[in-house]
């Protein structure tokens, strides 16, 4: 049931097949929550004849439509004739199914559909929109055409970028039929086909004899836009910056929703210092002369790509691991690169007892251990103790291993530097010298962390004789995270 679903601050939802529409409509009326695209006006878009007429009643151009009375070679639909060839559309707009029909054909007798003059166009465009103020627009070959669509190696549909308003009249008069449209449906991120008259242009000659040279000129017709679909939730393909401008809009929308529902969170100024000791603490340490100046920039960075982290487990009641275990306050840890000696130890001696007692596990962690790899952990922990003399009389036994940077992972950590210095540092080439100059980096004690954290400086520095102190150990940082934890959610709260 709705009322189980979590509560969430913005929705963003959009019908496919399987989508549960009446559902989340309920899940909208309950919260009273803003949408990214208006969830009711989702059922709209799926009847091809709904949205012909919301169309017309927004004054957003639309080839003719109407009802239909067929004849060989034309349909009257309310007194208006379309002559063939026309195209004829299912009404469902999950069905693509369109037919053209040509003078001797006859039309569909089975189901609802909507029958619209054909265009003729060189080119139909697919144009997306990010809100009224944003939209982006590709160019194909239109199918209708000859029925034909054409595709590249991939099987993909071949579509072409930067398109969009060929003309300054174009630019207004189709920006503003993309903001009609997202106003009328109601959908911020909506996608809808235009297709256009075939431009011709004409080019005279001429020969002017009084400044004796050759001179030319054109005029051009310009044909009008019209709208033939609106497909709702749709996003360009294959468009790296498309998907860029796509996320800065949708978080600009998210934060203006957020921002009407509650005014007082975004009006710092109405927050009382008072109440939090920390931020008194900083706000006496600001120099209000040189808040402008960078300091420095602070980034988090998960690790690259790495292979897959395995384990194992058994329990013991082997009186040398079990005291082992015991003889430590809380649990014995082995990492390969500072206790590599004790596994080597430890991988003989469940060599010998596996020899001995011919049980699997010791074999298994005999393998595992003897492995050279830089990731392998040992873990013994105890299970069950002694009451009377709080010995450890059953151990556990973990090993983990795998879970290192992979070559994929080695190439993100070089492929995202640029990116890193042209978002986060733009300055010139000295200015960014200085302050890449004590740069520091701070890592765990995971191999796959600290390898990623080196080639991601050295990349940074283009060098690959780092100074040692440039890779730090993190554990501090961590500590002191944990110190500061508690003070977060008392801000936070």
């Amino acid at each position: 049931p709705v009322e189980e679903w979590p509560k969430c601050d913005v929705l963003c939802a959009y019908f496919s097949d399987g989508f549960p529409w009446k559902k989340a409509l309920d899940y909208v009326q309950l919260h009273n929550m803003p949408c990214i695209n208006d969830v009711f006006s989702q059922h709209i878009i799926r009847n091809r004849r709904a949205v012909k007429e919301l169309l017309v009643k927004n004054n957003i151009p639309t080839p003719k439509y109407a009802k239909v009375i067929e004849y060989d070679d034309k349909i009257i639909v309310n007194g208006t004739e379309i002559h063939k060839p026309f195209v004829e559309k299912p009404l469902d707009a999950e069905d693509h199914n369109v037919w053209r029909s040509e003078r001797r054909s006859c039309i569909r007798c089975e189901g609802n559909y909507l029958y619209e003059e054909m265009v003729t166009s060189t080119n139909d465009i697919k144009v997306y929109t990010v809100g009224r103020n944003y939209m982006h627009a590709e160019k194909r070959k239109p199918p209708t055409k000859d029925g034909i669509v054409k595709r590249d190696p991939f099987n993909k549909e071949v579509r072409y970028n930067g398109c969009f308003f060929f003309f300054k009249k174009k630019k207004e008069e189709e920006r503003t039929i993309a903001a009609k449209i997202v106003d009328a449906f109601k959908q911020n991120v909506c996608g809808f086909d235009i297709v256009r008259d075939s431009t011709t242009k004409f080019v005279f000659f001429y020969q002017n004899k009084k400044k004796k040279k050759n001179e030319f000129f054109y005029q051009t017709k310009k044909s009008a836009s019209m709208v033939i679909d609106v497909n709702g939730f749709s996003f360009c393909k294959n468009n790296r910056k498309f998907f860029d401008d796509a996320a800065y809009n949708i978080r600009k929308m998210c934060i203006e929703f957020d921002r009407q529902l509650r005014p007082e969170f975004y009006d710092l100024k109405s927050i009382p210092i008072d109440r939090f000791p920390v931020l008194q603490r900083s706000n006496a340490i600001i120099d209000r002369e040189r808040m402008h100046i960078l300091r420095g920039v602070l980034a988090v960075f998960r690790h690259g790509d790495r292979t897959p982290k395995q384990k194992y487990k058994c329990t013991t009641h082997n009186r040398y691991v079990c005291s082992l275990v015991s003889k430590s306050k809380k649990s014995v840890k082995w990492v390969f690169k500072r206790n590599r000696e004790q596994i080597q130890q430890f991988a003989k001696f469940c060599k010998t007892l596996y020899l001995e007692r011919k049980q699997y596990k010791w074999l298994k962690i005999s393998q595992i251990a003897s492995m050279e790899m830089q990731s392998i952990k040992i873990q013994l922990k105890a299970k069950t103790r002694d009451q009377q003399t709080n010995d450890v009389i059953e151990a556990l036994c973990i090993l983990k291993w795998g879970g290192e940077l992979t070559r994929a992972g080695e190439e993100q950590c070089q492929d995202f530097v640029p990116l890193f210095r042209n978002q986060q540092l733009k300055s010139d080439t000295e200015g960014q010298a200085k302050f890449l100059s004590p740069i520091r980096a701070y890592v765990t004690e995971e191999v796959r962390v600290r390898k990623t954290g080196t080639i991601f400086v050295q990349h940074l520095l283009n060098t690959e004789d780092i100074p040692e102190s440039t890779i730090i150990n993190g554990d501090e940082a961590q500590r002191l995270l944990d110190d500061i934890a508690p003070l977060l959610i008392l801000i936070y709260k």
